[in-house]
């Protein structure tokens, strides 16, 4: 983005319900179930909180080093770690603990994510469906290695003939160059294959989706990715937790990167039709990892907002709450 708008218009399909890994990150909060906490917490991580961010190792990948000490092939490797739910790229390293789509809805995913999808762009690719979206993102994305924040979605409220699909997402991610994407995410999905509202990941080209569980409409959830100092073959490596439970770790081309909250829907009609949410998403008491420490996500840090297409049907608001913004959305 960074001075100009790049649209990160991500896309999800739901899948089966996943009990997260039970790693937790240091200090990790309580969930919040409540209309609406005016602020969650008060103060920045310390500087040892974050340290144990960037040396954190995943259970994933201190039991691969345990099997190839025990000199297990890949494909044992793979055997072994699915038995306890886990699953790993071999080519990267990369690796999580969640429940991939099937083939059935992997045919959604391309219907809602056509060929040469981007991102960063909403005008490129071709898919089925006609998209909207509300965001707001950071301009500079040479700054900030993560976000940490607490989301409560809508009701993500989805119809054959209205919403299609309904995304609620944060990601974190910055292209190598014009022609290659590298970005990763967390949320929470719903569409009307999978009536659900699911917890997700996705990386771009580590692993693909990935799905952790149901949630609820009014439960804030503690949302992290964190980019390490740690780069290897793949690039600089990171970590994301979802209520203080490691689900995924992958690769980005670059510590620093964009972040944004994106409110995404699809509708599946020629002239789109979108479904009334009867409820707001709601974003709040994010901060966004800088250098070793944070800073929180507020006034002083160049910020825009975006939508899309004009008029949208999804609308937003923002304000100071506490000390970082609270973002509302809403169809």
């Amino acid at each position: 983005m960074n001075g100009k708008v790049g649209v990160w218009a991500v896309s999800v399909l739901l899948a089966m319900l996943l009990v997260s890994a039970v790693v937790a990150v240091p200090g990790a909060a309580e969930q919040y179930e409540s209309a609406d906490p005016v602020v969650i917490r008060e103060c920045l991580p310390a500087k040892e909180e974050v340290e144990k961010l960037n040396e954190f190792e995943s259970p994933v990948a201190i039991l691969i080093d345990e099997l190839k000490s025990k000199n297990y092939t890949t494909e044992d490797i793979t055997r072994e770690l699915a038995k306890q739910g886990y699953g790993w790229d071999p080519k990267t390293g990369a690796c999580w603990k969640g429940t991939p789509p099937s083939s059935e809805e992997m045919k959604i995913i391309q219907k809602i994510r056509g060929s040469d999808y981007s991102p960063f762009d909403a005008e490129v690719g071709t898919r089925a469906l006609e998209q909207a979206l509300q965001m707001m993102y950071v301009t500079n994305n040479n700054v900030y290695r993560g976000i940490n924040t607490y989301m409560k979605p809508s009701q993500m409220i989805v119809e054959q003939e209205g919403t299609y699909q309904h995304v609620i997402t944060t990601h974190v991610g910055r292209k190598p160059n014009p022609s290659t994407e590298c970005w990763t995410e967390v949320g929470v999905a719903r569409s009307v294959p999978d009536n659900v509202k699911q917890r997700f990941t996705y990386d771009n080209d580590e692993g693909g989706w990935q799905f952790h569980g149901e949630t609820d409409s009014s439960t804030y959830r503690n949302y992290i990715i964190y980019v390490t100092d740690t780069y290897e073959s793949s690039g600089y490596l990171y970590h994301i937790w979802i209520d203080g439970e490691w689900v995924r770790s992958g690769h980005l081309a670059f510590r620093e990167n964009d972040v944004n909250y994106a409110n995404e829907i699809w509708s599946d009609e020629s002239v789109p039709a979108w479904t009334d949410d009867s409820g707001i998403a709601v974003y709040q008491d994010g901060f966004l990892y800088q250098g070793n420490g944070a800073v929180w996500w507020n006034a002083e840090v160049p910020t825009q907002w975006f939508s899309s297409p004009v008029p949208c049907p999804i609308r937003e608001s923002h304000s100071i709450v506490g000390n970082a913004w609270k973002y509302f959305t809403w169809i």
